[in-house]
């Protein structure tokens, strides 16, 4: 085997037009096209079926196919990637199943997404993601009347644009 290290190309795929949010959950993605005055504009899920039920290799071939799909949104819509900068420290039991399907999804998907990211030259950047999901539920949730995955992926672009909420 041969290592060698290719450097980053430059992003092409900035935040001047704007800011694709992601909010990961174990089963799907809930991906908001965001412009730059941080209005909504679209919004699209990816369903990852069933997880739990493939062997380690399989999952991991079927987590990067996935994970293609949104770097090649991020890409259509010519705009960066917003996700959070999540801590993975459980301390406790969901079940046997569940738990491999965070564990894997957890550890494999987010280093994942960003290498593919920098290979095909979308920017993407991380924002605390304290109390997203409530913001998105109580301040967007009468305005837009979507699903509170679409909201808390909304809220994320708009950290990710420097725009404040209360």
């Amino acid at each position: 085997h041969v290592s060698f290290d290719l450097p980053d190309p430059e992003p092409r795929y900035t935040f001047e037009r704007g800011a694709i949010g992601l909010d990961m959950n174990y089963n799907f993605v809930s991906l908001s096209n965001v412009d730059t005055h941080g209005n909504f504009k679209s919004y699209h899920e990816i369903g990852f079926g069933n997880l739990h039920s493939y062997r380690k290799n399989k999952r991991a071939d079927y987590i990067s196919y996935k994970m293609d799909k949104v770097v090649n949104y991020c890409v259509n819509k010519k705009k960066g990637l917003v996700i959070e900068n999540l801590f993975f420290e459980q301390e406790f039991s969901y079940g046997k199943k569940r738990n491999r399907k965070l564990s894997n999804f957890k550890t494999s998907a987010l280093g994942l997404l960003e290498r593919k990211c920098r290979r095909r030259g979308v920017a993407i950047k991380k924002v605390h993601p304290a109390y997203t999901s409530l913001i998105g539920k109580y301040k967007y949730s009468r305005l837009y009347n979507l699903s509170t995955h679409v909201l808390v992926s909304y809220v994320i672009a708009r950290r990710g644009l420097k725009f404040k909420e209360e």
